[in-house]
């Protein structure tokens, strides 16, 4: 009888990943069966939501399969609902990303800095865009 290797695909209870090829060395992963809180189905499969337009409304962004999110003056789809602040500033092009400082322009004209390690929620209520700053270079 052959070995055969079991995947997370066979196991019960076991939330099923859908991996996209890598934009700049990210590689975005997003669940198909949870949003992660416990909230089960709602993905629109097939569907691209526009995290700015629901941001400017103030509404929360319904799960998808693909985010279009806009860092600075350009747009991105990801399949993810959720990104770091290095990610992000990968996919932005601006790497090494320790040169550079990403924050998350809320509805209301709020800015919030986002670390490197630190996660941008793309579903939450109120976010429209991500912003990028080069970091000053000092002598020390």
């Amino acid at each position: 009888m052959k070995n055969e290797e079991k995947t997370d695909l066979d196991q019960p209870g076991k939330a099923h990943e859908k991996e996209t090829a890598p934009v700049n060395g990210v590689n975005p992963v997003m669940p198909v069966s949870s949003n992660g809180n416990g909230a089960s189905g709602g993905i629109k499969t097939g569907e691209v939501v526009d995290v700015e337009e629901h941001g400017k409304k103030g509404i929360k962004p319904p799960l998808a399969e693909r985010y279009k999110i806009r860092i600075d003056k350009t747009h991105h789809e990801v399949a993810t609902g959720a990104m770091t602040g290095r990610q992000l500033l990968e996919l932005a092009g601006k790497i090494p990303a320790e040169q550079y400082m990403i924050s998350e322009k809320l509805n209301g004209g709020q800015a919030n800095k986002i670390g490197l390690n630190e996660t941008a929620d793309f579903t939450k209520p109120g976010v429209e865009r991500f912003m990028t700053l080069p970091l000053d270079q000092t002598e020390g």
